[in-house]
């Protein structure tokens, strides 16, 4: 499969990184903001073209999908723009920052009969469908309670992706979108309640998000930030024990332990990479002729997004578009 790249930074270059270790898959465009940077980023990764243009880049016969990988603000321009030549869309998380967003590119997928998936890569890795197969087969009993954090600390720098507003920046969409997604996934159903506290840094942005959620008999405790550091640990209680995932969004490790603690079962990943993962399963989805992903599924991209609004809204923030 012939894979289209937009964007330039860090995430796109992992994502190159991850197609080249892929038989029978390249990286045949690139497109940044500049033709230079363009052509730097294509010469680097061997991609045969780089583009500014992102029409003439959906053009070219050479393409056949399209990954995403600019800012949370591009996400849907680029998203429906691709749908609309009919190119299956693998897009990296947030995939929109709102409801209204959401609805538009998964209604543009389904009137161009094309693929889209949200690039939430932790759905993907064989430690978390080793942790979802254990609460599938009752190992833990009925799932009651969920713990996950994803943190890391950055100092406030209005100018960053991660504070600028106008980017789609703050702590929700960028590591929150992991715990939520964990959540919803693990309890297996959409939450009937959402409790939430934001902290806003000075530009108006959460920095910080500490959440609750309950999913019918399972309460969810998550915490997110971009300003402070916490274990990115994720824990899945039941009735006859929990599962553990150390870094849960990484996704290399999962542990099965019993109610005194003992540890029953354990799985590492012997691969021990991330995008390659999701990489796989996207290329599989587009051989099967599938249009939304098994593994994430547009009605969690949708709740995601609508957990959003809902979250900013009681922190007394107007719901993010960038339609």
């Amino acid at each position: 499969m012939r894979f289209a790249i937009t964007g330039s930074g860090t995430i796109s270059h992992r994502f190159a990184q991850a197609i080249a270790r892929i038989p029978g898959s390249e990286v045949s465009a690139v497109l940044s903001r500049t033709q230079q940077r363009a052509d730097a980023f294509a010469a680097e990764i061997g991609a045969r073209r780089g583009y500014c243009d992102i029409d003439n880049m959906l053009e070219d016969a050479n393409v056949d999908a399209v990954y995403i990988g600019v800012p949370n603000n591009l996400h849907l321009a680029q998203t429906l723009a691709a749908l609309r030549h009919h190119k299956p869309v693998l897009c990296e998380k947030p995939m929109c920052c709102g409801q209204s967003d959401a609805l538009t590119a998964i209604e543009a997928a389904r009137e161009c009969d094309t693929l889209l998936m949200e690039a939430l890569w932790t759905r993907t890795m064989p430690a978390y469908r080793r942790a979802k197969d254990w609460i599938a087969q009752g190992r833990i009993g009925a799932p009651l309670a969920i713990n996950a954090a994803f943190c890391f600390h950055t100092s406030y720098d209005p100018a960053s992706r991660l504070y600028d507003p106008a980017l789609g920046g703050g702590a929700l969409f960028d590591v929150g979108v992991y715990a939520l997604g964990f959540a919803l996934d693990m309890a297996g159903r959409a939450p009937d309640a959402v409790n939430g506290m934001l902290h806003l840094c000075p530009g108006g942005v959460d920095d910080y998000a500490a959440v609750q959620l309950r999913l019918g008999d399972v309460i969810a405790s998550l915490n997110a930030g971009v300003n402070v550091s916490q274990p990115g640990d994720a824990y899945v209680y039941g009735e006859r024990g929990c599962i553990y995932m150390p870094k849960f969004w990484g996704a290399r490790r999962c542990e099965l332990r019993d109610n005194s603690g003992a540890l029953l079962d354990s799985f590492d990943d012997p691969i021990r990479e991330d995008l390659y993962y999701e990489a796989l399963h996207f290329i599989d989805c587009c051989e099967r002729g599938l249009k939304q992903s098994p593994l994430m599924p547009l009605a969690d991209s949708l709740e995601l997004a609508r957990l959003y609004d809902k979250l900013r809204a009681q922190a007394g923030l107007e719901p993010v578009s960038f339609g």
